[in-house]
């Protein structure tokens, strides 16, 4: 991880259309190597302006496109694609950005899979271990708190096997229990 996106985490999405990076970590020639090894990375998801570190080092080596909503644009102005309003977004036939505004103007997650979904969820949701429950925290809501809960309820319909936050720590859901966690948060 990379001091720039407070040591957020990144993910490696490795699938039969190309592989997808997940925020961007702290440029590492070894840790490029071994991607190229897994056949390279074909796009390049920022879910919001914390969590962008070495993208533009990362999209160079790579000779790939980015993804990032227009609201945060300024943190990666070169980014080749800005995502617009909140319509979701399908890149491909199992990844998908849904915008949800809050964290900061421009986040969205990423959600792999139409069944049992894994959730990438930047900054927006994350899992905590010690009081069982999904969090949205409104002390690190850095634009609006309001748009954030609203942000929250237009996940309510997915089917999250697994959340994968840039933050805290990921989780697994056993089916139905989802929803339950989403209404709990709110």
């Amino acid at each position: 991880s990379s001091k720039r996106s407070f040591g957020a985490s990144s993910w490696l999405i490795v699938g039969p259309e190309g592989n997808s990076l997940i925020d961007s970590p702290r440029w590492s020639a070894p840790l490029a190597r071994r991607i190229r090894k897994m056949g390279g990375i074909n796009q390049i998801v920022l879910t919001h302006r914390d969590d962008v570190a070495d993208h533009a080092h990362w999209a160079k080596a790579f000779n790939c496109e980015r993804w990032i909503h227009q609201g945060d644009a300024n943190a990666a102005p070169e980014a080749e694609n800005q995502l617009k309003g909140l319509g979701v977004l399908q890149l491909g036939k199992s990844l998908k950005l849904i915008p949800t505004p809050g964290h900061t103007e421009g986040s969205m997650v990423a959600v792999l899979g139409n069944q049992e979904q894994i959730l990438f969820s930047g900054d927006h949701l994350w899992w905590n271990p010690g009081k069982a429950v999904l969090v949205a925290s409104k002390e690190y809501c850095w634009w609006d708190w309001d748009e954030q809960l609203k942000s929250v309820k237009r996940l309510l319909d997915l089917d999250v096997g697994w959340l994968l936050p840039g933050h805290g720590y990921a989780h697994e859901f056993e089916p139905g229990q989802w929803e339950d966690a989403i209404k709990q948060t709110l």
